[in-house]
């Protein structure tokens, strides 16, 4: 499977720890400006210190400045100055690091937000992009409660159960193979679900996509609409509730894959195969069951599309008209191979309101489906998509 796509340069942050940390002008001094300064001399000028930057995190009060000293420390050496912990940096040792600062410090002295992430600096996903499952993962100890991406975190941002909200950090959009996947949160394209290590009790985090087998999951159907989440680089661990502790804010962990419990099965949705036909998608969940658009089409703003969802094993239809068609539509799904039968539903709405059929199951074998759209009743079936 190949690797998500990596952001460009500008989407991406460096992160303070995953706090909201700010940046004070450059040249402010030290004995007035609170925070990490980051000074710089150069023989040319004497060895005359500057602050090239000052990095404040909100809500934490900086240690008291301790002078301007130039510690004769070898390079990368940290010198203990204070009994409570306070540090300087050899200037030369920043200097020989200075590549690895170069985005801090343009991010800082630029003013812009440093700590948060990319969180604050991509585009969420769009639901009707078909190139993504998405899936909301509920608990199998409490259905109200779901996988979150806490505080909707930047790199290094926890991942755990929270009271369903339906807010896009609790939408994980699958991209890769049928099994085997990498989920970013709804809210930031260049995010990845993940962890540090593939050690029992290891935090499951949110973290900058790198490709990383630490950011990539198997996607296994347990029974019905019921999953795991298991490792891709160690298949003996799944995502684990802590202490099968049951209730809002309780962070996810890797844990021995234990079969059934409900601390590691993960339901998607309400229903399964035949038990899903009649209803609608939105009443039983199925809208964020692994579901993407299978067949797509559009015509002068008018589209309509299939859409399935691998949880539900479940198909259905939805339609959405353009400014120059007629007041009501009618958007038909087919099933079986001679496409006589079908479900329906119509509306006289707006223009760009979507509507959608009751579901069909795609579980029974020998069923082809398509979707059209009748537009004012006077050409019928006039907008179809392939069959799916």
């Amino acid at each position: 499977m190949p690797a998500p796509a990596l952001p460009p340069a500008s989407a991406t942050g460096s992160s303070a720890g995953g706090g909201a940390a700010r940046a004070i002008a450059p040249g402010s001094s030290p004995a007035t400006a609170p925070g990490l300064h980051v000074l710089v001399a150069d023989a040319r000028d004497g060895y005359a210190w500057r602050t090239a930057a000052t990095l404040v995190e909100s809500g934490f009060d900086a240690d008291q400045w301790i002078g301007n000293a130039c510690q004769p420390a070898p390079v990368g050496d940290w010198r203990s100055r204070m009994p409570h912990g306070e540090r300087e940096i050899s200037v030369r040792s920043l200097r020989r690091r200075i590549g690895s600062l170069v985005l801090v410090l343009v991010v800082a002295l630029a003013g812009s937000t440093v700590g948060a992430g990319p969180a604050s600096a991509a585009p969420g996903i769009d639901p009707d992009n078909g190139n993504f499952a998405q899936w909301m993962f509920h608990s199998g100890g409490n259905y109200d409660l779901v996988i979150d991406a806490f505080d909707f975190g930047g790199d290094g941002g926890t991942v755990g159960l929270a009271n369903r909200n339906g807010s896009s950090a609790q939408l994980w959009f699958q991209e890769g193979g049928t099994y085997e996947a990498y989920f970013h949160p709804g809210y930031n394209r260049w995010l990845c679900m993940g962890r540090n290590s593939t050690w029992w009790g290891e935090t499951v985090r949110v973290q900058n996509c790198n490709g990383s087998p630490l950011q990539r999951w198997n996607v296994l159907r347990y029974t019905a609409q019921y999953y795991t989440l298991q490792a891709w680089d160690d298949t003996s661990l799944c995502v684990d509730v802590v202490s099968s502790n049951y209730s809002h804010g309780q962070r996810l962990q890797l844990w021995g894959c234990n079969s059934g419990a409900g601390a590691q099965t993960w339901p998607t949705a309400r229903c399964h195969g035949s038990g899903c036909e009649g209803y609608k998608p939105f009443d039983r969940d199925c809208q964020f069951a692994g579901s993407y658009i299978g067949k797509d089409v559009s015509e002068d703003g008018t589209r309509v599309w299939l859409t399935f969802a691998r949880g539900c094993q479940s198909i259905w239809a939805s339609g959405r008209k353009g400014g120059s068609i007629g007041p009501t539509i009618q958007n038909r799904m087919f099933q079986d191979k001679d496409f006589s039968r079908y479900s329906y539903f119509s509306a006289g709405g707006a223009t760009n309101e979507t509507i959608t059929t009751a579901m069909w199951s795609t579980a029974t074998s020998g069923r082809d489906f398509k979707a059209c759209m009748d537009l004012d009743g006077t050409k019928r079936y006039a907008l179809c998509t392939g069959i799916f």
